[in-house]
């Protein structure tokens, strides 16, 4: 690594941190078109549930998004995030994700929705780059690890 001092090192771990969650709350609020800004214009995407399907490019993430079905209400949950910065300009993420699935149910009790059965756990990679933008995702992939 170059001669990042700490303050810098530390700074950059958490631009990183805040694009991880936010890729997280804007997702589960639908918010697509500020996910797809977390992204580098030229990003790259792969859903755990389709690791091998690559979707490039702000437009085309934003669009892979805003097909999911408007009845799907979903919680994505980070754990174990690590950011390793390797230049001033790149860094690594990687995280573990719960993945928490409901139907939107308008007449949801005092305990909110009620979670389908299935849930999932994806081992998430991130690169990250500086742009003229400021930080952002460079490439997200992940994988199924576990399922309820």
């Amino acid at each position: 690594m170059s001669t990042l001092d700490e303050q810098q090192h530390l700074a950059i771990e958490s631009h990183c941190m805040r694009l991880v969650h936010d890729f997280a709350a804007f997702v589960d609020r639908r918010e697509f078109d500020r996910l797809a800004n977390l992204f580098t214009v030229d990003g790259h995407f792969s859903r755990p549930r389709l690791p091998d399907v690559v979707v490039a490019g702000r437009d085309r993430i934003r669009a892979s998004f805003t097909q999911r079905p408007s009845a799907e209400f979903t919680r994505h949950l980070v754990h174990n995030l690590r950011v390793t910065v390797t230049s001033p300009t790149h860094a690594r993420g990687e995280f573990c994700l719960v993945l928490y699935t409901a139907k939107v149910d308008p007449h949801a009790g005092e305990f909110g929705a009620c979670a389908e059965a299935r849930q999932l756990i994806a081992d998430i990679e991130d690169d990250f780059a500086l742009t003229d933008e400021g930080w952002r995702i460079a490439s997200r992939r992940g994988r199924i690890v576990m399922h309820t």
